[in-house]
């Protein structure tokens, strides 16, 4: 209802990792007390109840992610099947699908396919994002997307502005999503304690600060910079779209301006996020990207 009455445009991402015991090793409701009959069952549920109570609050959608990135090796003990979290987001991505549900799961090009059929949504880290995702997901009928881990919202700056901006709209991503406060604890106002950094496991510690204020960082602000780069670019190609067919000479002629103006932006954006880098790791201090100031 938060999400309906504050107006948020797009669909809502849910993970219901604890509920489901999908979570990584080290947080709660880990794995290790995964059962997958009952979290068959549950998610078939979860689906069935939640999607159509979205419907009916107006909301533009709900997605659900029944686990974190089931990457090969990653979170699992030496002792574990080393396919035990690939099983799990088989079966709870088709659990889910039954369900009636539109899923999500945040996965890298080669475990996206654990999804068979049952994932609408890859959510590709930003540390494994290549050029050739997007084509990829819309192949298997899916919607590419990327999120912010650590490497974006973790450290940089004028790197946040840029992928939540330009970036998505011009290689046409259809999802940007923001992950994680800032992992650097140097680099927070204040009035967050430097042991903490995003805290262990502690939502009250990656939010708010020593003084229960909320931590604002210059992400963040980027962040919404870029989202109205974005708006910007799109309204632009919108209205050029709609003057191109104008009974004025000059809307036409502003239509075909703007169009060039757009062409030539989005072919200097490469795909290839790890093309760029916008700041010194070690000083912050700002460098030029290659061909953006």
């Amino acid at each position: 209802q938060l999400f309906r009455d504050h107006g948020f445009p797009q669909p809502l991402l849910y993970s219901p990792v604890n509920l489901l015991k999908t979570n990584k090793l080290g947080t709660s409701a880990s794995y290790r007390h995964h059962q997958a009959e009952e979290a068959a069952v549950l998610a078939r549920e979860i689906a069935a109840t939640y999607v159509p109570r979205a419907a009916a609050l107006g909301l533009p959608g709900l997605i659900l992610d029944p686990i974190e990135e089931p990457n090969y090796g990653d979170g699992i003990d030496r002792k574990d099947d080393p396919a035990v979290r690939q099983r799990m987001a088989a079966s709870m991505l088709a659990a889910l699908k039954s369900g009636g549900a539109t899923t999500s799961m945040t996965c890298t090009p080669e475990t996206a396919a654990l999804g068979q059929g049952n994932l609408d949504w890859w959510v590709v880290a930003y540390k494994k994002f290549t050029p050739s995702v997007i084509a990829a997901a819309r192949r298997s009928g899916a919607h590419p997307a990327m999120y912010a881990n650590t490497a974006l919202m973790g450290n940089g700056t004028s790197f946040s502005r840029f992928f939540f901006g330009y970036f998505p709209w011009a290689v046409g991503l259809d999802g940007m999503l923001s992950w994680t406060y800032p992992m650097t604890p140097q680099r927070f106002p204040v009035n967050l304690d430097p042991k903490l950094a995003e805290g262990p496991g502690n939502v009250h510690d990656g939010i708010l600060g020593s003084d229960d204020r909320p931590v604002p960082t210059i992400q963040w602000e980027l962040a919404r910079e870029g989202v109205d780069d974005a708006r910007y670019v799109a309204t632009l190609e919108r209205m050029a779209a709609a003057a191109r067919t104008s009974p004025d000479p000059e809307a036409r002629r502003l239509a075909a301006e703007a169009a060039d103006f757009l062409a030539s932006l989005r072919a200097g954006i490469s795909p290839d996020a790890h093309r760029y880098d916008f700041e010194d790791a070690d000083t912050l201090e700002l460098d030029d990207a290659p061909g953006w100031s």
